[in-house]
């Protein structure tokens, strides 16, 4: 059997509540392939990588399929597919880790610290699951919000197949 999810909003704690709980009620057992459609802003990477670890830690054939747009801590969730798709239309976007801190002095180099370190991870997780396989290559691409269409997409190993 093929389980069909959505997966259409930002990665924040808030939205992501309900997707979980609907992920973890699912009997896996019955199920051999799950096909998730995403439309995201993207959101919060912790989330994102949440998402990443349980969808990869699943016993069946995970199939992401970008619908629109697929951004930020989005395509981090994206990646998580064993399979991955997209229609002709649309568009990923890259950049590097953001976020708004304030503090102490030593509460944001420890925030700083951390933050490159999460970055680092975004790094790997682009390398492991694309062409691109030199992480220089990655981070500039991620140094400014990098747009990537459908067939440049395919070409970087992003997806591997387009819906047209």
């Amino acid at each position: 059997m093929i389980k069909k999810m959505v997966l259409w909003s930002s990665i924040e704690d808030s939205s992501l509540s309900e997707f979980f709980e609907k992920l973890v009620k699912v009997d896996w057992s019955e199920v051999e392939q799950l096909d998730l459609y995403i439309n995201s802003y993207g959101g919060e990477l912790f989330g994102g990588l949440a998402i990443y670890d349980y969808l990869r830690a699943l016993p069946v054939v995970v199939h992401t399929i970008a619908i629109g747009k697929v951004m930020s801590a989005g395509t981090i969730v994206f990646l998580a597919g064993e399979v991955r798709s997209c229609y002709k239309h649309s568009y990923f976007m890259v950049h590097n880790m953001s976020d708004n801190l304030s503090g102490s002095i030593q509460s944001l180099e420890n925030d700083m610290a951390l933050n490159k370190i999460l970055n680092e991870q975004m790094v790997n997780i682009y390398k492991e699951h694309t062409n691109i396989k030199h992480k220089k290559e990655w981070r500039k691409k991620l140094m400014q919000d990098t747009y990537i269409d459908a067939k440049e997409a395919k070409e970087i190993g992003f997806v591997q197949a387009i819906i047209v």
